[in-house]
């Protein structure tokens, strides 16, 4: 079972619609418990697994009608599901596992946890914004330096 397979399951109550009828400036789509993913603009595996965690989290948080994204309050609710679906694929776990195998960047631990570089960038960017560019996380010091390289330590016991 592929990532995206794995995430769909993980919703059961959902309906999922791959459509080549979508207008290209969507991605995806959440109306009700049916999620639309754009078959034409989401090529690979990854941009589909990332789209569909967006679509959940707008699903999750009860966005409403925001397509047209025509005031602030739509405008933080496009970003609120943004960051729970990024960071439900780049967990602060996952950037440790990542670590634990040798991976810095962002291309490589796009590549490991089969997601978009964007995400990665993003999930990094709330995590900084958050927790700052250093803090402590399960007996390891997390530092992102870059958008694009982060440095984890493990702590002394």
């Amino acid at each position: 079972m592929n990532k995206l397979e794995k995430l769909m399951n993980q919703y059961p109550e959902l309906d999922y619609v791959f459509s080549k009828d979508m207008p290209d400036i969507l991605k995806g789509l959440c109306l009700g418990e049916t999620i639309y993913i754009n078959a034409n603009t989401n090529k690979s595996n990854a941009e589909k697994v990332v789209t569909l965690s967006e679509e959940v989290a707008h699903y999750q948080t009860g966005s409403g009608d925001i397509i047209r994204q025509k005031t602030i309050s739509d405008w933080k609710q496009e970003n609120i599901a943004r960051r729970v679906g990024n960071q439900r694929l780049v967990t602060l776990d996952n950037l440790i596992y990542c670590w634990k195998k040798g991976f810095e960047t962002s291309n490589e631990i796009a590549d490991e946890l089969e997601v978009t570089i964007g995400c990665v960038e993003d999930a990094i960017e709330s995590y900084r914004s958050t927790h700052g560019i250093q803090f402590e996380y399960k007996n390891y010091q997390i530092k992102f330096n870059t958008d694009t390289h982060i440095q984890i330590y493990k702590l002394a016991e």
